[in-house]
């Protein structure tokens, strides 16, 4: 059985207690959560299948909707090795990349950290590019160095300028998702006594852009948000630029 839910409030009612999977799942099955959650409630679920007999993994995606329909995805995945191995021809179905992370929990953790990083890029790369803005530097021609020098980054190449860049606010990856994932990454940085400055910084960003009605737009409609605070409009990138 393989879950992709929107949190830990739905993985954890789906799963536990008289009505959920795990009271009714045979013995030696195995139980892949593939949603966004924290690694306190992997290791929560790995517990209770544990004592229904259930093997159960955490194991979360990166790659998003093209990925998933290409069967490309990244699967980070915690729990036990052995179990990995017996579900793995099923995982490869739609990943193309599996990273045995380690223990319960640990591919939560590894999927949290891509995230932070994404929100820090995507926050990163529009407060740099309306700093060019303010100094007189219109969109494409930031772009045009950007793309062939060291300031460039996966999520500029391959996301920013093909929604907010572009104009599209339609979900890719919707705003409140990542919220979701940016909340959770900095709950549980808070748990390990780690520091997260930067992130935190950023998930303001998004609460703001949540609170404007952004939420159910792409992630990247944070944009709007630092427009407004930059006083200067990011502009629209020309096409194939």
């Amino acid at each position: 059985m393989i879950l992709s839910l929107p949190g830990p409030a739905q993985v954890l009612a789906v799963a536990e207690g008289p009505p959920g999977l795990l009271a009714h799942m045979r013995p030696g099955t195995h139980l892949c959560d593939a949603s966004t959650v924290d690694p306190g409630t992997s290791r929560r679920l790995y517990d209770a299948a544990k004592a229904a007999g259930v093997h159960a993994l955490d194991a979360p995606v990166s790659g998003g909707p093209t990925g998933a329909e290409a069967g490309t995805l990244t699967i980070m995945v915690g729990g036990d090795a052995a179990a990995l191995e017996a579900v793995r021809p099923v995982l490869q179905a739609i990943g193309k990349k599996i990273v045995h992370c380690g223990a319960p929990g640990a591919g939560q953790g590894a999927k949290l950290v891509n995230q932070a990083l994404v929100a820090v890029h995507t926050v990163a790369a529009f407060e740099a590019l309306l700093v060019g803005r303010k100094l007189g530097l219109d969109l494409d021609t930031m772009m045009a160095v950007l793309r062939s020098s060291s300031g460039a980054d996966w999520m500029l190449e391959n996301h920013l300028r093909f929604k907010a860049l572009a104009g599209d606010f339609e979900p890719g990856f919707a705003l409140n998702l990542l919220f979701k994932d940016l909340n959770l990454f900095l709950q549980s940085a808070g748990e390990a006594q780690a520091p997260a400055l930067i992130a935190a910084s950023a998930f303001q960003l998004y609460n703001a852009a949540r609170a404007a009605g952004g939420g159910l737009q792409d992630q990247t409609v944070v944009a709007k948000e630092m427009e407004k605070l930059a006083s200067v409009e990011l502009g629209r990138l020309t096409p194939d630029r």
